[in-house]
Protein backbone atom coordinates (compact mmCIF):
# COMPACT_ATOMS: atom_id res chain seq x y z
CA UNK A 1 0.00 0.00 0.00
CA UNK A 2 0.95 3.83 -0.87
CA UNK A 3 2.64 5.59 2.22
CA UNK A 4 0.27 8.58 2.41
CA UNK A 5 2.26 10.36 5.02
CA UNK A 6 5.31 10.63 3.01
CA UNK A 7 7.44 8.40 5.82
CA UNK A 8 10.47 6.25 5.30
CA UNK A 9 11.53 8.33 2.16
CA UNK A 10 14.79 9.29 1.29
CA UNK A 11 14.96 12.17 -1.73
CA UNK A 12 17.59 11.00 -4.32
CA UNK A 13 18.93 13.54 -6.85
CA UNK A 14 20.99 12.82 -10.54
CA UNK A 15 24.07 11.47 -10.24
CA UNK A 16 25.77 13.73 -13.45
CA UNK A 17 28.58 16.11 -14.07
CA UNK A 18 28.68 17.71 -10.90
CA UNK A 19 29.73 14.62 -9.25
CA UNK A 20 32.33 13.88 -11.83
CA UNK A 21 30.54 11.34 -13.87
CA UNK A 22 31.81 12.42 -17.25
CA UNK A 23 30.79 8.70 -19.06
CA UNK A 24 28.11 6.52 -19.82
CA UNK A 25 24.25 6.12 -20.16
CA UNK A 26 22.41 4.82 -17.28
CA UNK A 27 20.29 6.46 -15.41
CA UNK A 28 22.72 6.87 -11.42
CA UNK A 29 21.11 9.05 -8.87
CA UNK A 30 22.76 9.72 -5.79
CA UNK A 31 21.53 10.41 -2.40
CA UNK A 32 21.83 13.84 -0.32
CA UNK A 33 24.89 12.49 1.93
CA UNK A 34 26.32 11.40 -1.63
CA UNK A 35 26.90 7.94 0.40
CA UNK A 36 25.37 5.74 -2.27
CA UNK A 37 24.33 5.60 -6.08
CA UNK A 38 21.52 4.04 -7.33
CA UNK A 39 21.54 2.63 -10.45
CA UNK A 40 18.12 2.11 -12.52
CA UNK A 41 17.65 -1.79 -13.23
CA UNK A 42 16.48 -1.44 -17.32
CA UNK A 43 13.92 -3.47 -18.68
CA UNK A 44 15.26 -5.25 -21.09
CA UNK A 45 17.92 -6.96 -18.70
CA UNK A 46 17.80 -7.58 -15.11
CA UNK A 47 21.95 -9.40 -15.29
CA UNK A 48 23.14 -6.66 -13.49
CA UNK A 49 21.45 -7.30 -10.25
CA UNK A 50 21.66 -10.62 -10.38
CA UNK A 51 25.38 -10.84 -10.35
CA UNK A 52 25.77 -8.65 -7.81
CA UNK A 53 22.53 -10.31 -5.85
CA UNK A 54 25.41 -13.78 -6.51
CA UNK A 55 28.51 -12.45 -5.90
CA UNK A 56 27.13 -10.79 -2.33
CA UNK A 57 24.82 -14.07 -1.56
CA UNK A 58 21.64 -12.72 -1.89
CA UNK A 59 18.61 -14.11 -2.97
CA UNK A 60 17.00 -14.21 -6.07
CA UNK A 61 15.14 -11.05 -6.88
CA UNK A 62 12.48 -10.22 -9.91
CA UNK A 63 14.45 -13.16 -12.38
CA UNK A 64 14.67 -16.41 -10.71
CA UNK A 65 15.29 -18.21 -13.67
CA UNK A 66 18.45 -15.64 -14.92
CA UNK A 67 19.54 -16.26 -11.47
CA UNK A 68 20.11 -20.12 -11.62
CA UNK A 69 21.45 -20.07 -15.13
CA UNK A 70 24.31 -17.14 -13.89
CA UNK A 71 24.28 -19.13 -10.65
CA UNK A 72 25.12 -22.46 -12.52
CA UNK A 73 27.60 -20.67 -14.60
CA UNK A 74 29.58 -18.67 -12.01
CA UNK A 75 32.95 -20.19 -10.58
CA UNK A 76 33.95 -19.30 -7.12
CA UNK A 77 31.57 -15.88 -6.66
CA UNK A 78 33.34 -15.98 -2.90
CA UNK A 79 36.58 -15.71 -4.46
CA UNK A 80 35.39 -12.14 -6.12
CA UNK A 81 33.83 -10.98 -3.11
CA UNK A 82 36.52 -11.09 -0.69
CA UNK A 83 38.70 -9.51 -3.12
CA UNK A 84 36.66 -6.19 -2.38
CA UNK A 85 37.12 -5.63 -6.21
CA UNK A 86 33.68 -4.59 -6.69
CA UNK A 87 31.78 -1.77 -5.30
CA UNK A 88 30.02 -2.38 -1.59
CA UNK A 89 26.49 -3.54 -2.53
CA UNK A 90 23.83 -2.75 -0.53
CA UNK A 91 20.46 -4.60 -2.44
CA UNK A 92 17.75 -4.01 -4.95
CA UNK A 93 15.87 -1.34 -3.54
CA UNK A 94 12.51 0.55 -4.86
CA UNK A 95 12.96 3.92 -6.06
CA UNK A 96 9.65 6.28 -7.70
CA UNK A 97 10.02 8.95 -9.81
CA UNK A 98 7.46 11.37 -8.86
CA UNK A 99 6.26 14.23 -11.15
CA UNK A 100 5.54 17.48 -9.32
CA UNK A 101 2.96 20.11 -10.80
CA UNK A 102 4.74 23.65 -10.21
CA UNK A 103 2.53 25.36 -12.41
CA UNK A 104 1.05 27.60 -9.91
CA UNK A 105 4.37 28.95 -9.49
CA UNK A 106 4.48 30.02 -12.92
CA UNK A 107 3.51 33.54 -13.73
CA UNK A 108 2.46 32.19 -17.18
CA UNK A 109 0.41 29.51 -17.97
CA UNK A 110 2.70 27.55 -19.39
CA UNK A 111 2.55 23.59 -17.68
CA UNK A 112 5.45 23.00 -15.96
CA UNK A 113 6.63 19.58 -14.20
CA UNK A 114 9.30 19.01 -11.71
CA UNK A 115 10.46 15.52 -11.45
CA UNK A 116 11.93 14.22 -8.14
CA UNK A 117 13.09 10.70 -6.81
CA UNK A 118 12.81 8.86 -3.77
CA UNK A 119 13.94 5.52 -2.49
CA UNK A 120 11.14 3.93 -0.59
CA UNK A 121 7.36 4.44 -1.46
CA UNK A 122 4.92 6.86 -3.16
CA UNK A 123 2.37 8.76 -1.80
CA UNK A 124 -1.09 8.93 -2.96
CA UNK A 125 -2.42 11.81 -5.77
CA UNK A 126 0.99 12.35 -7.06
CA UNK A 127 1.71 11.02 -10.51
CA UNK A 128 4.66 8.48 -10.22
CA UNK A 129 6.47 5.39 -11.70
CA UNK A 130 8.48 3.00 -9.76
CA UNK A 131 11.61 1.61 -10.42
CA UNK A 132 14.12 -0.96 -8.86
CA UNK A 133 17.88 -0.26 -8.73
CA UNK A 134 21.12 -1.58 -7.79
CA UNK A 135 22.51 0.56 -4.48
CA UNK A 136 25.33 0.80 -4.51
CA UNK A 137 28.50 2.75 -2.15
CA UNK A 138 29.45 5.95 -3.63
CA UNK A 139 33.06 5.87 -4.77
CA UNK A 140 33.83 9.37 -4.59
CA UNK A 141 32.09 9.52 -1.11
CA UNK A 142 34.55 11.02 1.58
CA UNK A 143 36.81 12.93 -0.89
CA UNK A 144 37.95 16.49 -0.62
CA UNK A 145 39.12 16.55 -3.93
CA UNK A 146 37.84 13.74 -6.06
CA UNK A 147 39.84 12.43 -9.06
CA UNK A 148 38.41 9.97 -11.40
CA UNK A 149 39.80 7.09 -14.42
CA UNK A 150 37.35 5.32 -16.00
CA UNK A 151 38.44 2.77 -18.52
CA UNK A 152 36.80 0.39 -20.24
CA UNK A 153 37.43 -3.03 -20.78
CA UNK A 154 37.28 -3.61 -24.33
CA UNK A 155 35.60 -6.40 -27.04
CA UNK A 156 36.19 -9.35 -25.31
CA UNK A 157 33.97 -12.30 -25.32
CA UNK A 158 31.53 -10.93 -27.61
CA UNK A 159 28.69 -12.85 -29.27
CA UNK A 160 29.47 -14.99 -32.27
CA UNK A 161 28.63 -13.49 -35.69
CA UNK A 162 28.27 -16.67 -37.47
CA UNK A 163 25.25 -17.97 -35.77
CA UNK A 164 23.09 -15.14 -36.37
CA UNK A 165 23.19 -15.39 -40.21
CA UNK A 166 27.10 -14.04 -40.73
CA UNK A 167 25.51 -10.19 -41.30
CA UNK A 168 28.47 -8.29 -42.98
CA UNK A 169 29.46 -5.55 -40.97
CA UNK A 170 27.39 -2.55 -42.97
CA UNK A 171 24.17 -4.51 -41.85
CA UNK A 172 25.18 -4.76 -38.31
CA UNK A 173 26.19 -0.94 -37.93
CA UNK A 174 22.97 0.10 -39.79
CA UNK A 175 21.16 -2.40 -37.13
CA UNK A 176 23.31 -0.28 -34.36
CA UNK A 177 22.26 2.81 -36.11
CA UNK A 178 18.77 2.60 -35.49
CA UNK A 179 19.27 0.78 -32.28
CA UNK A 180 20.94 4.24 -31.36
CA UNK A 181 18.38 6.46 -33.44
CA UNK A 182 15.10 4.63 -31.28
CA UNK A 183 16.98 5.09 -27.78
CA UNK A 184 17.32 9.06 -28.96
CA UNK A 185 13.77 9.08 -29.89
CA UNK A 186 12.42 7.46 -26.97
CA UNK A 187 14.45 9.99 -24.68
CA UNK A 188 13.42 12.91 -26.88
CA UNK A 189 9.42 12.20 -26.47
CA UNK A 190 10.32 11.66 -22.77
CA UNK A 191 12.49 14.50 -21.93
CA UNK A 192 9.14 16.50 -20.33
CA UNK A 193 8.56 14.65 -17.98
CA UNK A 194 10.83 12.28 -17.40
CA UNK A 195 14.91 11.59 -17.61
CA UNK A 196 14.71 8.09 -17.42
CA UNK A 197 15.89 7.77 -21.39
CA UNK A 198 17.11 3.72 -20.51
CA UNK A 199 13.80 2.71 -19.77
CA UNK A 200 13.03 0.74 -23.09
CA UNK A 201 12.81 -2.05 -25.01
CA UNK A 202 13.43 -2.11 -28.40
CA UNK A 203 12.47 -5.27 -29.91
CA UNK A 204 14.56 -7.06 -33.15
CA UNK A 205 10.72 -5.99 -35.09
CA UNK A 206 11.87 -2.66 -34.25
CA UNK A 207 15.04 -2.94 -36.15
CA UNK A 208 13.70 -5.03 -39.08
CA UNK A 209 15.48 -7.72 -37.84
CA UNK A 210 13.68 -10.88 -38.30
CA UNK A 211 14.53 -14.96 -37.64
CA UNK A 212 16.96 -15.71 -35.71
CA UNK A 213 17.22 -12.28 -33.74
CA UNK A 214 13.10 -12.30 -33.40
CA UNK A 215 13.69 -15.23 -31.63
CA UNK A 216 16.03 -13.94 -28.72
CA UNK A 217 15.49 -13.37 -25.47
CA UNK A 218 15.71 -9.15 -24.71
CA UNK A 219 18.57 -9.64 -22.87
CA UNK A 220 20.68 -11.49 -25.57
CA UNK A 221 19.27 -9.31 -28.28
CA UNK A 222 20.91 -6.46 -25.95
CA UNK A 223 23.94 -8.18 -25.56
CA UNK A 224 24.41 -8.67 -29.53
CA UNK A 225 23.66 -5.03 -30.59
CA UNK A 226 26.21 -4.43 -27.24
CA UNK A 227 28.98 -6.18 -28.67
CA UNK A 228 28.23 -4.83 -32.57
CA UNK A 229 28.44 -1.30 -31.16
CA UNK A 230 31.73 -2.05 -28.85
CA UNK A 231 33.72 -3.35 -32.70
CA UNK A 232 32.49 -0.34 -34.02
CA UNK A 233 33.90 1.74 -31.35
CA UNK A 234 36.89 0.02 -31.04
CA UNK A 235 37.63 0.49 -34.38
CA UNK A 236 37.68 4.25 -33.97
CA UNK A 237 40.12 4.06 -31.08
CA UNK A 238 42.55 2.33 -29.56
CA UNK A 239 40.37 -0.26 -28.34
CA UNK A 240 41.59 -2.90 -30.96
CA UNK A 241 45.59 -2.19 -30.51
CA UNK A 242 45.51 -2.19 -26.63
CA UNK A 243 42.27 -4.60 -25.79
CA UNK A 244 41.06 -1.03 -23.46
CA UNK A 245 40.52 2.36 -23.94
CA UNK A 246 39.91 5.25 -21.43
CA UNK A 247 36.34 6.44 -21.20
CA UNK A 248 36.83 9.62 -18.87
CA UNK A 249 39.48 11.01 -16.71
CA UNK A 250 38.55 14.28 -14.10
CA UNK A 251 41.75 15.10 -11.80
CA UNK A 252 41.72 19.05 -10.81
CA UNK A 253 45.53 19.35 -10.05
CA UNK A 254 47.14 22.67 -8.94
CA UNK A 255 47.92 23.49 -12.38
CA UNK A 256 44.72 23.17 -14.06
CA UNK A 257 42.28 20.20 -14.67
CA UNK A 258 43.03 17.39 -16.30
CA UNK A 259 39.68 16.26 -17.80
CA UNK A 260 38.97 13.88 -20.89
CA UNK A 261 35.45 13.69 -21.51
CA UNK A 262 33.52 10.60 -23.09
CA UNK A 263 33.26 12.37 -26.43
CA UNK A 264 36.71 13.40 -26.27
CA UNK A 265 38.21 10.10 -25.57
CA UNK A 266 37.02 8.37 -28.34
CA UNK A 267 39.32 10.78 -29.89
CA UNK A 268 42.63 9.44 -28.58
CA UNK A 269 44.78 7.36 -30.24
CA UNK A 270 46.94 4.34 -29.17
CA UNK A 271 50.19 6.74 -27.67
CA UNK A 272 47.68 9.45 -26.55
CA UNK A 273 46.32 6.73 -24.16
CA UNK A 274 49.35 5.35 -22.97
CA UNK A 275 50.82 9.29 -22.60
CA UNK A 276 47.46 10.16 -20.69
CA UNK A 277 47.85 7.42 -18.52
CA UNK A 278 50.93 7.51 -17.42
CA UNK A 279 50.32 11.44 -16.86
CA UNK A 280 47.68 10.48 -14.70
CA UNK A 281 49.09 7.80 -12.69
CA UNK A 282 52.86 8.71 -12.45
CA UNK A 283 53.54 10.66 -9.24
CA UNK A 284 50.87 8.62 -7.19
CA UNK A 285 52.16 5.34 -6.30
CA UNK A 286 49.79 4.13 -3.38
CA UNK A 287 47.00 4.54 -6.70
CA UNK A 288 49.33 2.18 -9.25
CA UNK A 289 49.60 -0.33 -6.53
CA UNK A 290 45.83 -0.71 -5.76
CA UNK A 291 45.47 -1.03 -9.18
CA UNK A 292 48.01 -3.52 -9.98
CA UNK A 293 46.78 -5.40 -6.73
CA UNK A 294 43.12 -5.34 -8.40
CA UNK A 295 44.13 -6.69 -11.92
CA UNK A 296 46.16 -9.57 -10.68
CA UNK A 297 43.19 -10.41 -8.29
CA UNK A 298 40.74 -9.77 -10.99
CA UNK A 299 43.13 -11.63 -13.78
CA UNK A 300 43.28 -15.19 -11.66
CA UNK A 301 39.19 -14.69 -11.03
CA UNK A 302 37.97 -13.84 -14.94
CA UNK A 303 40.65 -17.09 -15.77
CA UNK A 304 38.38 -19.53 -14.05
CA UNK A 305 35.01 -18.21 -15.69
CA UNK A 306 34.66 -20.71 -18.96
CA UNK A 307 31.05 -20.29 -18.74
CA UNK A 308 30.45 -16.83 -18.24
CA UNK A 309 30.45 -14.03 -21.12
CA UNK A 310 31.20 -10.49 -20.30
CA UNK A 311 30.81 -7.29 -22.46
CA UNK A 312 31.66 -3.92 -21.72
CA UNK A 313 32.87 -3.66 -18.14
CA UNK A 314 35.00 -0.87 -17.02
CA UNK A 315 37.86 -0.23 -14.57
CA UNK A 316 36.90 2.74 -12.43
CA UNK A 317 39.79 4.24 -9.97
CA UNK A 318 38.70 6.88 -8.01
CA UNK A 319 41.54 8.56 -5.47
CA UNK A 320 41.59 11.43 -3.37
CA UNK A 321 43.87 14.03 -4.31
CA UNK A 322 44.65 15.78 -0.81
CA UNK A 323 44.87 11.97 0.68
CA UNK A 324 45.90 9.50 -2.34
CA UNK A 325 46.22 6.71 -0.07
CA UNK A 326 42.31 7.07 0.01
CA UNK A 327 41.54 5.49 -3.22
CA UNK A 328 38.86 2.79 -4.68
CA UNK A 329 39.96 0.70 -7.39
CA UNK A 330 36.56 -1.39 -8.73
CA UNK A 331 35.34 -3.87 -11.61
CA UNK A 332 31.79 -1.95 -12.66
CA UNK A 333 28.98 -2.33 -15.59
CA UNK A 334 27.38 -6.05 -15.85
CA UNK A 335 24.61 -5.23 -17.97
CA UNK A 336 25.69 -7.33 -20.30
CA UNK A 337 27.13 -10.56 -18.48
CA UNK A 338 25.65 -13.72 -19.66
CA UNK A 339 25.95 -17.63 -18.99
CA UNK A 340 26.79 -19.37 -21.92
CA UNK A 341 25.90 -22.80 -20.75
CA UNK A 342 22.45 -21.30 -21.10
CA UNK A 343 22.35 -19.40 -24.08
CA UNK A 344 20.35 -20.76 -26.88
CA UNK A 345 22.90 -19.30 -29.14
CA UNK A 346 26.57 -20.01 -29.63
CA UNK A 347 29.04 -17.52 -27.73
CA UNK A 348 32.58 -17.09 -27.78
CA UNK A 349 33.89 -18.27 -24.48
CA UNK A 350 36.68 -17.41 -21.98
CA UNK A 351 38.04 -21.00 -22.57
CA UNK A 352 37.68 -21.31 -26.26
CA UNK A 353 39.18 -17.67 -26.40
CA UNK A 354 41.93 -18.64 -24.26
CA UNK A 355 42.87 -21.92 -26.14
CA UNK A 356 44.15 -19.76 -28.81
CA UNK A 357 45.78 -16.96 -26.92
CA UNK A 358 48.58 -17.53 -24.52
CA UNK A 359 48.54 -14.91 -21.35
CA UNK A 360 51.86 -14.04 -20.07
CA UNK A 361 51.79 -11.75 -16.90
CA UNK A 362 54.97 -9.14 -17.12
CA UNK A 363 55.14 -8.63 -12.82
CA UNK A 364 58.86 -7.67 -12.00
CA UNK A 365 58.30 -4.73 -12.66
CA UNK A 366 55.42 -3.54 -10.37
CA UNK A 367 57.88 -1.99 -7.69
CA UNK A 368 60.07 0.45 -9.34
CA UNK A 369 62.52 0.14 -6.56
CA UNK A 370 62.62 -3.94 -6.07
CA UNK A 371 63.17 -3.77 -10.09
CA UNK A 372 66.31 -1.28 -9.59
CA UNK A 373 67.97 -3.42 -6.90
CA UNK A 374 67.16 -6.77 -8.89
CA UNK A 375 68.57 -5.50 -12.13
CA UNK A 376 71.54 -3.22 -10.85
CA UNK A 377 73.32 -7.03 -9.48
CA UNK A 378 72.64 -8.93 -12.28
CA UNK A 379 76.39 -9.15 -13.34
CA UNK A 380 76.71 -10.71 -10.00
CA UNK A 381 74.22 -13.43 -10.79
CA UNK A 382 72.52 -15.60 -12.58
CA UNK A 383 69.39 -13.08 -13.55
CA UNK A 384 66.50 -12.25 -11.42
CA UNK A 385 63.66 -14.91 -10.63
CA UNK A 386 60.78 -13.83 -12.53
CA UNK A 387 57.20 -15.28 -11.58
CA UNK A 388 53.89 -15.21 -14.09
CA UNK A 389 51.06 -16.82 -15.34
CA UNK A 390 50.50 -19.01 -18.42
CA UNK A 391 46.67 -19.51 -19.27
CA UNK A 392 46.11 -22.62 -21.97
CA UNK A 393 42.95 -23.93 -22.83
CA UNK A 394 41.52 -25.00 -18.94
CA UNK A 395 44.81 -24.98 -17.57
CA UNK A 396 46.51 -22.11 -15.58
CA UNK A 397 49.91 -22.73 -14.55
CA UNK A 398 52.02 -20.65 -11.98
CA UNK A 399 55.84 -21.14 -13.68
CA UNK A 400 59.16 -19.75 -12.26
CA UNK A 401 61.72 -18.78 -14.66
CA UNK A 402 65.23 -20.91 -14.49
CA UNK A 403 68.28 -19.84 -13.64
CA UNK A 404 70.06 -21.25 -16.40
CA UNK A 405 73.29 -20.60 -17.68
CA UNK A 406 71.61 -20.24 -21.18
CA UNK A 407 69.13 -17.89 -19.69
CA UNK A 408 71.63 -15.53 -18.17
CA UNK A 409 73.84 -15.03 -21.43
CA UNK A 410 70.75 -14.20 -23.39
CA UNK A 411 69.80 -11.56 -21.10
CA UNK A 412 72.88 -10.33 -20.90
CA UNK A 413 72.85 -10.24 -24.73
CA UNK A 414 70.29 -8.12 -24.99
CA UNK A 415 70.90 -5.42 -22.51
CA UNK A 416 70.29 -1.78 -24.20
CA UNK A 417 71.68 1.21 -23.25
CA UNK A 418 69.16 4.19 -22.96
CA UNK A 419 70.91 8.13 -22.83
CA UNK A 420 74.61 6.79 -22.81
CA UNK A 421 74.02 4.34 -19.33
CA UNK A 422 72.30 1.24 -18.61
CA UNK A 423 68.89 1.65 -17.63
CA UNK A 424 67.79 -0.93 -14.72
CA UNK A 425 64.30 -0.98 -14.95
CA UNK A 426 64.61 -1.91 -18.80
CA UNK A 427 67.30 -4.41 -18.12
CA UNK A 428 64.40 -5.95 -15.69
CA UNK A 429 62.18 -5.80 -18.36
CA UNK A 430 64.40 -7.09 -20.99
CA UNK A 431 65.33 -10.31 -18.78
CA UNK A 432 61.54 -11.03 -18.00
CA UNK A 433 60.67 -10.76 -21.90
CA UNK A 434 64.09 -13.13 -22.82
CA UNK A 435 62.78 -15.23 -19.87
CA UNK A 436 59.01 -15.44 -21.36
CA UNK A 437 60.30 -16.65 -24.97
CA UNK A 438 60.25 -20.15 -24.41
CA UNK A 439 56.40 -19.67 -23.18
CA UNK A 440 54.93 -17.68 -26.26
CA UNK A 441 57.02 -19.00 -29.53
CA UNK A 442 54.54 -21.55 -29.71
CA UNK A 443 51.43 -19.19 -28.99
CA UNK A 444 49.84 -17.10 -31.09
CA UNK A 445 50.47 -13.47 -31.22
CA UNK A 446 51.96 -11.53 -28.49
CA UNK A 447 50.31 -8.33 -27.53
CA UNK A 448 50.46 -5.26 -28.98
CA UNK A 449 51.91 -3.52 -26.39
CA UNK A 450 54.75 -5.84 -25.58
CA UNK A 451 55.92 -5.52 -28.56
CA UNK A 452 55.78 -2.37 -29.01
CA UNK A 453 58.06 -2.16 -26.33
CA UNK A 454 60.17 -4.59 -27.55
CA UNK A 455 61.03 -2.50 -30.37
CA UNK A 456 61.73 0.47 -28.59
CA UNK A 457 64.22 -1.30 -26.37
CA UNK A 458 66.20 -3.14 -29.15
CA UNK A 459 64.27 -6.44 -28.71
CA UNK A 460 62.25 -7.23 -31.80
CA UNK A 461 63.72 -10.12 -32.86
CA UNK A 462 62.74 -12.00 -30.09
CA UNK A 463 59.01 -11.40 -31.12
CA UNK A 464 59.47 -11.04 -34.89
CA UNK A 465 58.00 -14.73 -35.58
CA UNK A 466 54.86 -13.86 -33.69
CA UNK A 467 53.97 -10.60 -35.81
CA UNK A 468 51.33 -11.31 -38.11
CA UNK A 469 49.73 -13.92 -36.23
CA UNK A 470 45.86 -13.56 -35.47
CA UNK A 471 45.22 -12.21 -32.38
CA UNK A 472 42.23 -12.05 -30.46
CA UNK A 473 41.31 -9.97 -27.63
CA UNK A 474 39.52 -11.52 -24.09
CA UNK A 475 38.68 -10.25 -20.79
CA UNK A 476 41.50 -12.17 -19.46
CA UNK A 477 44.22 -10.69 -22.08
CA UNK A 478 42.55 -7.23 -21.71
CA UNK A 479 42.98 -7.19 -17.77
CA UNK A 480 46.59 -8.63 -17.95
CA UNK A 481 47.48 -5.90 -20.89
CA UNK A 482 46.12 -2.93 -18.47
CA UNK A 483 48.54 -4.49 -15.78
CA UNK A 484 51.08 -4.82 -18.37
CA UNK A 485 50.88 -0.85 -19.07
CA UNK A 486 50.37 0.13 -15.17
CA UNK A 487 54.04 -1.95 -14.34
CA UNK A 488 55.43 0.31 -17.65
CA UNK A 489 53.79 3.45 -15.59
CA UNK A 490 55.38 2.64 -12.56
CA UNK A 491 58.86 1.65 -13.59
CA UNK A 492 59.15 4.61 -15.78
CA UNK A 493 59.44 3.17 -19.05
CA UNK A 494 56.20 4.89 -20.49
Amino acid sequence: MENPQNTDRHELELFDRRHKKLSGTSLVLCDQDYRFVYKIIPEYTTSEATFYCLINGYPAQDNPVLYECLHGAIKRPDKLAQMGVLPAFKGVVKVVEEEHDTSETKDDDEHCSLVRYFEGEGILGVPKTVFTAIKLENLLHGYERPAVIDIKLGIHNTLDNEQYGGLDAATRAACVKRWQDLKTTHKLEHMCTSSTKRLYNISAEDLGMGPPFSDMEPTELHSLLKSWRQKIVASQTPEVELGFRVCSIYIAKDDGVLEVSASQAKLLKQEDTVNILHTALSSIPEVRQRMVDALVGLRDWVAMQDLLSFAATSLLITYDQKEPTRCRVKWVDFTHVESIRHSQFSVVTVKQALEAHLVVLLENGRHSDAAENEASSATDRRGPRHHGVCVVGDSAEVFEQVHSDEFHQRAQSFRVAVDGKEHAEAVGFQLSLVGCRCCIEQSCAFLACELQFANHYGLEPLFRPLQGAAQQWTLTTVVAHVLFVVTIVNTGQA
